[in-house]
């Protein structure tokens, strides 16, 4: 957003770049040209969709021991030979807990807005 007009038509002219094709300034549509319904969403959904959120922040608060208990017990019972008797548990609970801060930027992401 410019102040003027004059500062738009030289950023038009700038180069961002050494490779010109790889940056693309345009002026941008009229406002009457952008429908701007399918922008929008929808208000009534709001509170159902916050309160979606709170509902699985809880679900993965809730969930975190009683998964990782599972986890580990499963690794404990298939337990391969000695040399992954602790190697495989771990594994577990690493790629669980690696998983988990992305389940909660996408529930913040996609139900909190």
């Amino acid at each position: 957003t410019f102040s003027c007009a004059k500062d738009a038509q030289v950023a038009l002219q700038v180069r961002f770049s050494e490779h010109y094709d790889v940056w693309t300034v345009d002026l941008p549509p009229r406002s009457d040209d952008v429908n701007w319904g399918d922008l929008m969403q929808d208000a009534r959904f709001h509170p159902f969709w916050e309160a979606m959120g709170y509902v699985f922040i809880v679900i993965v608060y809730i969930g975190f021991t009683p998964i990782i208990v599972a986890i580990t017990n499963l690794a404990k019972a298939w337990n391969a030979g000695y040399k992954t008797e602790n190697v495989v548990p771990q594994a577990g609970l690493l790629i669980f807990t690696s998983f988990l801060p992305t389940v909660l930027v996408i529930v913040f992401d996609k139900l909190f807005f």
